[in-house]
């Protein structure tokens, strides 16, 4: 349904047409004096005078137009707004998932890099990928929560590992340990996507 109602009053030629400038800056102004005319000189001009019933059925179709124009609008700009505001509120969550992630980074390696010894290995001191795992599937549980209103019960997140000549397989990370998962070898031996 709401995919729907997007479609109808956001994503489409019509609406597209409704909001552009030309129909915004020319067309109140050229019926304003059209309606001006009628109403100041009316009973003046010959071309309105002679033709009144005319000009009645096009003031009332220019009137019904004009509302009917205003009303779609109106919903138009609502639906707009609240696509903006899931927009903005998305682009914030990456924002700060990806902020998380690499102020986690940079404290780690300030704190490793202190107890960092001439002849160490450097990259195996620094580089821990099991807890970067860790944080990453933890805050991709927020991202999803923050970014797309999703509940956290109804995210699970896991990597599964194992060594497919043996047919082993487990979960290497779970986002959440307390959850029932399948097992890892039904998974990866089924058909799955």
């Amino acid at each position: 349904m709401k995919k729907l109602l997007y479609k109808v009053f956001v994503n489409n030629r019509v609406i597209d047409s409704l909001s552009s400038p030309f129909i915004s800056i020319i067309v109140p102004p050229i019926v304003g004096l059209y309606y001006g005319a009628l109403d100041i000189w009316g009973d003046e001009w010959k071309i309105i005078k002679d033709y009144k019933e005319i000009h009645e059925v096009i003031f009332s179709g220019l009137a019904g137009f004009t509302i009917i124009i205003l009303f779609v609008k109106g919903i138009s700009e609502q639906f707009k707004g609240v696509v903006n505001r899931k927009y903005q509120n998305l682009l914030e969550s990456i924002m700060v998932f990806f902020n998380d992630l690499v102020k986690k980074k940079k404290d780690r390696f300030y704190q490793k890099a202190k107890k960092v010894k001439p002849n160490g290995d450097v990259f195996k001191i620094i580089t821990q990928p099991k807890d970067q795992l860790e944080f990453v599937l933890d805050g991709a549980k927020r991202l999803l929560k923050n970014g797309f209103d999703i509940s956290p019960k109804n995210v699970a997140i896991t990597i599964i590992q194992g060594i497919p000549s043996e047919e082993k397989w487990w979960y290497e990370f779970k986002c959440d340990a307390q959850k029932q998962h399948t097992k890892a070898k039904h998974i990866m031996e089924g058909n799955s996507t």
